[in-house]
Order: C-alpha cells, then structure tokens, then sequence
C-alpha cells in the first residue's frame, strides 16, 4: 500500500508540465519565473496559482512536501520491519530493535499526515472554497484528484495499525520509547523539516507550499508568529505521537520483564 502511495505521489500525479504551461500562460511566457510574485493575490485573497505550484518544486521536486517525505519513510521503514519479521529476532537482532523502538515514532507521523489530510479537507470543504484551487485546476484537466490523494494519505494510517498488529507483543512493549524520546524525536524531526522549508523557499523565489507561512511572514510580529507557531505544532504532533504510543501500550500490553534479543 506504501508503495503504491509513493507511486501515486511522484508517478500517477498530474504531470508538472501542466502548471508549467499554464504559469506561461499566466505570466507571458516561457520566462515567467522573472515575473513571478508568490505574494500575488486575487481580489485580496491568497490563491493557489499554477504558478506557484511549478516554482515551490524548482529545488527539491515533490520532497517539499511533508507528506511526500513521510510516506517515503514510512515505506522503507516497512519494508525493514518486514525483512525483521521474515528474519526473526535471533537473526537480525539490531534491525529488530530499530524497528520495534522506531514504530511509534514512524507510525505516529504517518497516523498524522492522514488526519492533516482529512482535516484540511473537511476544513476547505466547509469553510474554506478557495483552498480548493489546485483540486479545481487538476480535476479541469480530466485528472480525478480527490481518489488520487485518498490514494497518496491513507496508507499510512492503515499501515501503521497493520504495523503493530503484526509485531511480537511483549518484544514491541519492552522496546518502546518513552514520552520524553518520542518528544525529542519529533523536535528534531520537524525541526529539520522548518529548516529544509526554509532551504527551499530561499531557492524557489519564496514560493513555499503551505499558505499560512506568508501570513506569518506578512504580519506585524513575523519572528514571534513563527516561534509560536512552532512550538504550538511541535506540541500538536508530539501529542499525537504519544497518543498513537498510549494505543500500542493498550493493544499489547506494559512490559513485565526485560527482553533479550
């Protein structure tokens, strides 16, 4: 299932020559990165634009994204935690222990990019219409988008229950981090994250794939606004990973002894 997720992201998506073309279109011609503006908006409203699609991807491609970067994670982790499974513990006992201290950590992100997905879905479609730009370009073009992302996010919430279901119980409740680790690992996780966003949108003409961050910059106190913003994110995913730690403590139960691999 991650695979095809992978798949559909970077293979089975509309082609970036669409919103090449059309930025050529918009803009007068095949040099319109000169004339590009990511703070351009319509009617006081800040839309997304072909444009802006094709110039946030110039540096990375599609690995500015946060999805696009989980799943592929998630994926390889998986593909790991199966070989260590088929292997079996005797056998590969440090790759075992990766993956058994690594599933809440891996699981939880990918149990999060699905609920953003959902989130931000039920968000457009109740109140925010103009959110919907890229879905409305897209779908004009014959492509069925709303599948396709179905296709991209739910994996990873699938996989990471399937995950746990097929791991040794009591291995897995021995093995995992604490509430202070799995903190830590997503500071440092989404820390690296702000910091490749901010790589990008400094090689990409400032074009940056979530909206919001042109408000903080735009407001009265950015500096602040991104602090807080940070840390207010940091403390929804931290959360959320935890939470997805309490569930595995309830489906396999607390340790009673340790484990020797």
């Amino acid at each position: 299932m991650l695979v095809c997720a992978n798949l559909a992201q970077h293979y089975w998506h509309p082609p970036l020559s669409l919103v090449e073309e059309q930025a050529a279109k918009d803009l007068g011609g095949a040099d319109w990165r000169n004339r590009f503006d990511p703070y351009q908006t319509t009617n006081g409203v800040k839309l997304w634009t072909p444009a802006h699609e094709a110039r946030l991807q110039d540096y990375s491609g599609k690995m500015v994204y946060l999805t696009a970067i989980t799943i592929l994670g998630q994926c390889c982790y998986q593909g790991l935690s199966l070989l260590a499974e088929i292997a079996g513990s005797a056998a590969v006992p440090r790759l075992t222990t990766a993956v058994y201290s690594s599933a809440a950590f891996v699981n939880g992100f990918g149990v999060l990019v699905c609920c953003m997905f959902c989130f931000f879905w039920g968000l457009q479609t109740a109140a925010h219409p103009e959110w919907r730009a890229q879905w409305n370009f897209f779908e004009s073009k014959g492509f069925h988008y709303m599948p396709l992302m179905v296709l991209v996010h739910l994996p990873s919430l699938v996989c990471g229950f399937i995950d746990v279901a097929s791991k040794d119980k009591r291995l897995l409740a021995e093995l995992l981090p604490s509430r202070w680790t799995l903190v830590m690992a997503v500071t440092a996780y989404h820390t690296c994250f702000e910091t490749w966003l901010f790589i990008n949108w400094s090689k990409c003409g400032m074009a940056i794939p979530y909206p919001w961050y042109y408000d903080i910059q735009l407001s009265s106190m950015p500096a602040t606004n991104l602090v807080l913003y940070f840390l207010g994110i940091n403390v929804m995913i931290s959360s959320l990973v935890i939470a997805y730690r309490a569930f595995i403590f309830g489906y396999v139960g607390s340790p009673t002894k340790k484990v020797c691999i």
